[in-house]
């Protein structure tokens, strides 16, 4: 009997033994060691800078349970000598280090750090604008006004094909690819701009400028401002309905950007105020100067593509063969102007060693 007890006794401490061997499980990181000084260890945590600050220092950890050292956190280590360092977990080895020293789970102690870069009182893991600081209602990131034209409210009066007017509407003409043109002591264009407020900060005062450009880019150096009207301070949502701008041949012709029967552009450009978004203030729009007095028409951007300034002579005759005209060209854009100019009929133009027939 005494030695059935022994027998059983001996079954169940070899039970309870491999229990708890079977709950020690040991793993080894890779930290950085950011000092003995909490104050310095969270400046360095908190500036983003952990994972290549400090010292490398690697380290087995043996845990009573599945638990783990958070990845990307800061613990308290104390060593076997009471040494004190602050540890960034870097990374979880697939194995623990068979060259380094093992210590309990109990010798590191997670530091609840509570990181505000910018000072605004939203966490840095909970603020989409971390370095900026700003209101929790617009997740910790700064309010910015927002200035943008409103193109669908804005209003054109120009001259286009045949003496007829382009669309009134600011928003469809730019849709439809109306090219406004400017004859010379002919019709103005005449625009009413209408601006709006889409950020979620007050906007400053400011200004709309309008200038002549050879393309659609802004470039200081190269653009000429022609006018400009003044923009009150909006609050968010709020719109402005600017006076009419009216635009010559005058304005164009003096600043020597474009060339007569060349195509340019008149920029609407809204000066930045600290804006969130500066893609929504400026707007192109595509211009033709003429030296005649009629009207020019419209001409789909994709028609202006020659590059080529040398002169050629441009010849036109009568269906009869009899001299027309003949004219000094340096664009395509020329050769199309000289033929809008002709009145109704039939003609023969000659260029270069280029020939073909015209009806009007």
């Amino acid at each position: 009997m005494k030695n059935k007890n022994l027998f059983l006794l001996t079954i169940i401490a070899l039970f309870l033994s491999s229990v708890s061997f079977s709950q020690i499980i040991e793993k080894g990181y890779e930290t950085r060691n950011l000092g003995s000084n909490f104050d310095n260890a969270k400046e360095i945590l908190c500036s983003g800078n952990a994972s290549s600050s400090g010292s490398r220092y690697r380290l087995n950890v043996v845990f009573s349970s599945s638990n783990n050292l958070s990845i990307g956190k800061l613990y308290k280590f104390i060593d076997d000598d009471d040494r004190v360092r602050y540890l960034f977990i870097s990374s979880l080895r697939s194995e623990p280090f068979g060259d380094r020293d093992s210590f309990r789970e109990s010798q590191l102690t997670f530091q609840n750090i509570f990181c505000d870069s910018d000072g605004d009182g939203i966490p840095n893991d909970d603020d989409n604008c971390p370095n900026e600081a700003g209101p929790a209602s617009n997740n910790g990131c700064p309010t910015k006004p927002d200035l943008a034209f409103v193109t669908s409210k804005m209003t054109i009066s120009s001259q286009c094909v045949n003496d007829g007017n382009c669309d009134s509407n600011f928003e469809d003409s730019l849709d439809n690819g109306e090219f406004h043109s400017l004859p010379f002591q002919g019709r103005e264009i005449s625009i009413r701009p209408v601006v709006k407020n889409i950020g979620n900060a007050s906007s400053s005062a400011t200004k709309l400028k309008f200038y002549i450009s050879e393309n659609k880019t802004y470039e200081s150096r190269n653009d000429s401002e022609i006018n400009e009207i003044n923009i009150p301070s909006r609050n968010p949502n709020a719109e402005y309905q600017g006076s009419i701008v009216n635009i010559t041949w005058f304005d164009v012709n003096n600043t020597s950007i474009i060339q007569q029967g060349s195509s340019g552009y008149i920029l609407l450009r809204i000066i930045d105020q600290g804006e969130s978004d500066l893609s929504n203030n400026l707007i192109a729009l595509p211009i033709i100067l003429n030296r005649q007095r009629n009207s020019i028409g419209i001409f789909p951007l994709n028609r202006f593509t020659s590059n080529n300034k040398e002169m050629s002579i441009i010849n036109v005759y009568n269906i009869q063969g009899m001299p027309v005209t003949q004219k000094n060209i340096y664009t395509k854009e020329d050769e199309t102007l000289l033929i809008q100019s002709l009145p109704k009929g039939f003609y023969i133009i000659k260029n270069g060693d280029k020939t073909y027939k015209v009806a009007k």
